[in-house]
């Protein structure tokens, strides 16, 4: 259900190469600070978009001037729809929603921006698969521009190099949600048992590959992921290495979606800030180490080398 993705943001200026962050046009502008100023401009009210019907403000936003993240809610809803809102045990209509009502959900945004980098890292949350950074790009990029005369980008972050050493983890599991059902899918596709609404779990003294098996194109577990998708909404994999678990969205352009932790408190369906703080905060140092190898001490305030 919760789920977060990682993006490389950079800018540049007629289309010259990436720029340092802290230093954006003429006027030396810094991205952290540009962030702040937006955040805070949109965090006592509402703003309407009129183009996509969305509403949206910032909530809870932490500042952390000395290793400059950003952290906090990214709250936003839907309007222009009327539709009824029901009791899902009784079928009872609880309450009719008008079309200038907006259900509000909160997305969990984190951005690190190290001193003089050409890019910063971005993980967004995502919830039953819905995210919003495109939203945030369509806001955030036109002051951006006004401010510093330079185009912004937010990319999937390449995480090949972060995940190397998950690349190489043995699979514990597979999960396939919003199961459908199949004959002996798991007689025909893997080397293990399943559970209710289908959990493939390794048998004793076995696993179920290594997770750089289930991503390469052609493989014979590519393929039963494939095979498998068809049968349910989302394919994940939950792999385990020194203790440490780690649940990945698989399939086609899916790899770079990282399922929240068990361990992730949440209350009333949704993570708890501080508790997605930490768990997101591990994620990025793993990123920061593997795709810095030069600059180890992002997180101890030292970006020369960066």
């Amino acid at each position: 259900m919760h789920s977060i993705s990682p993006y490389l943001l950079r800018c540049n200026i007629d289309k010259d190469k990436n720029i340092a962050l802290n230093k954006i046009g003429k006027n030396n502008d810094d991205l952290y600070n540009l962030l702040k100023q937006f955040i805070d401009d949109h965090s006592n009210e509402y703003t309407k978009v009129e183009g996509t019907k969305q509403t949206f403000k910032f909530e809870s936003i932490q500042y952390d001037n000395k290793y400059r993240e950003i952290y906090g809610w990214f709250s936003v809803g839907h309007y222009g729809m009327k539709t009824d809102i029901i009791d899902i045990d009784s079928g009872d209509v609880e309450y009719k929603k008008k079309q200038k009502n907006a259900e509000i959900i909160k997305y969990y945004i984190h951005f690190l921006i190290p001193y003089n980098c050409n890019e910063a890292i971005v993980f967004m949350h995502q919830h039953r698969n819905l995210g919003v950074k495109h939203l945030f790009y369509t806001i955030f990029s036109p002051f951006f521009r006004k401010r510093t005369e330079a185009t912004i980008k937010i990319n999937p972050l390449p995480d090949k190099k972060a995940m190397d050493k998950w690349l190489n983890a043995p699979v514990q599991a597979i999960r396939v949600t919003k199961f459908t059902g199949a004959k002996d899918i798991t007689d025909q596709l893997f080397d293990g048992h399943y559970e209710q609404e289908l959990v493939i779990k390794s048998s004793r003294n076995k696993i179920l590959g290594q997770l750089k098996e289930y991503i390469k194109p052609h493989s014979s577990k590519f393929e039963a992921i494939e095979v498998a998708s068809e049968y349910g909404s989302q394919v994940k994999a939950l792999v385990k290495m020194n203790g440490k678990e780690r649940t990945f969205t698989i399939g086609a352009n899916a790899f770079c979606k990282i399922q929240l932790d068990d361990n992730v408190k949440q209350k009333n369906g949704f993570p708890e800030l501080e508790s997605m703080y930490l768990w997101v905060k591990d994620v990025m140092i793993e990123y920061v180490r593997a795709i810095y190898p030069s600059c180890p001490d992002i997180y101890n305030g030292k970006y020369d080398e960066c």
